[in-house]
């Protein structure tokens, strides 16, 4: 069995990737070649989509009010309106403006608040369904001013993207692009019938909170929290999740939440989802919509919803 493994520290999408593939018949340098090949286009799709990036492919979307979409945005706005739709708004990729107005007007690696950018002065109010899309012709039409920020989906999109042609050739691998993964068969490293993961506890004044360990197998993982993007503004704390019924970071009793699904994507947005409703309600929402998650809260409390439970390792 050769195993091969790749991490790369914040070397894209401002996040660590960690990528490991396992085969007993292909060829080691092949192998090379493969995780090269999801390096390469998981930096293609942070050139194309990063909002930090001038002059590049969201730029050219957000200044246009009619823009011919590629296969890769279309597949985007695609599951953007679909998610918009099935969270009633909760998710909502047009939150652009208010984020930026919010201080993350620069990237990660810059300290996310520049203080010398001045805000937007008068923000439209615009949501998803602003946005017209004809997806047989593949142009999309929105109101000037309206701007796009894929966040929110885009490193769930890129690790979906990736396992689709991966889970092809490997049995057993696991893609990680900064807590946001797709577990391919076993952990050959370990020996492990699953997939072992841990959620970080991000509590440091509280470092005995027990979170549990997920068993998973040909599954996803992603986590949602507001303890590592954020940034001091006008003497308030503010985070990357913004609330798009008040349009300002998001303000509740959770510090974290981790959603299992099939697809990175499924995961990525309930994670965030749920991040935005708060515990109580976000814990009820899961047990309606049969969501595995489990939410911490800034008290150290852990929640685990119903569907959830099967996967959680029981020591």
């Amino acid at each position: 069995m050769k195993i091969i493994e790749r991490v790369l520290k914040n070397k894209i999408m401002a996040t660590d990737v960690y990528i490991c593939l396992a085969s007993e018949k292909i060829p080691e340098d092949e192998m090379q070649a493969d995780a090269d090949k999801i390096i390469d286009q998981m930096k293609d799709f942070e050139q194309k989509y990063s909002r930090f990036i001038p002059n590049n492919y969201l730029s050219n979307l957000n200044e246009s009010e009619i823009f011919e979409a590629s296969e890769d945005l279309l597949e985007l706005i695609e599951a953007g309106e679909s998610y918009y739709k099935k969270t009633q708004g909760l998710f909502d990729p047009t939150i652009h403006n208010y984020l930026v107005n919010e201080g993350y007007n620069v990237s990660k690696n810059q300290g996310f608040y520049d203080k010398s950018i001045k805000p937007i002065e008068e923000i439209k109010k615009f949501n998803f369904s602003d946005i017209n899309i004809n997806y047989q012709t593949k142009i999309i039409r929105k109101p000037k001013g309206l701007k796009i920020d894929f966040g929110g989906i885009g490193k769930g999109y890129i690790v979906d993207k990736t396992t689709k042609w991966v889970s092809q050739k490997y049995m057993d691998f696991c893609i990680d692009a900064g807590g946001d993964m797709f577990l391919g068969g076993t952990d050959r490293i370990n020996k492990y019938p699953y997939w072992a993961i841990e959620i970080e506890n991000p509590l440091e004044e509280k470092p005995d909170t027990l979170l549990p360990t997920l068993l998973v197998k040909d599954l996803a993982i992603a986590t949602s929290g507001i303890g590592k993007r954020v940034w001091q503004k006008d003497g308030e704390t503010k985070t990357h999740i913004i609330d798009p019924k008040t349009h300002k970071s998001v303000q509740n009793d959770l510090l974290s939440v981790t959603v299992i699904g099939n697809n990175t994507v499924y995961a990525d947005i309930y994670a965030k989802t749920l991040l935005l409703l708060g515990g109580k309600d976000g814990l009820k929402y899961c047990n309606i919509g049969k969501i595995p998650a489990v939410f911490l809260t800034k008290f150290g409390e852990v929640l685990i919803s119903k569907e959830m439970k099967k996967y959680v390792w029981q020591k």
